[in-house]
């Protein structure tokens, strides 16, 4: 895993990006946890969601390097896709495509 110290001092701590062809379904339960995925389940019918559920995605998955920054409070609240908004109770991420690019662009 990777540590990140922001200003200000904040420690993130983000996942190793998993090699290319790596496949979920194939990888040992320590490399799982190396690249953030969650553990194979013993349940049966877990486990063959899961299956199910990567066999699915597995062309499809892309992995990225996620950056951080530290964005200053607002005092107002903003629409649900507007500038980002902090508050002190809560956490969690605002995701936004790169400079000239719409939602739609990003997610094609």
């Amino acid at each position: 895993m990777k540590r990140i110290t922001l200003e200000g001092g904040m420690n993130v701590v983000i996942f190793d990006l998993p090699p290319e062809g790596f496949d979920p379904l194939a990888a040992s339960a320590a490399d799982l946890e190396k690249y953030g995925f969650p553990a194979i389940s013993s349940n049966p019918h877990y486990r063959e969601s899961y299956k199910k559920l990567f066999s699915q995605l597995k062309r499809k998955l892309k992995f990225v390097e996620p950056t951080f920054r530290v964005v200053p409070a607002k005092t107002k609240a903003s629409g649900p896709f507007g500038p980002p908004v902090t508050s002190p109770n809560w956490s969690g991420a605002v995701i936004s495509p790169p400079q000239g690019q719409s939602r739609s662009t990003r997610l094609r």
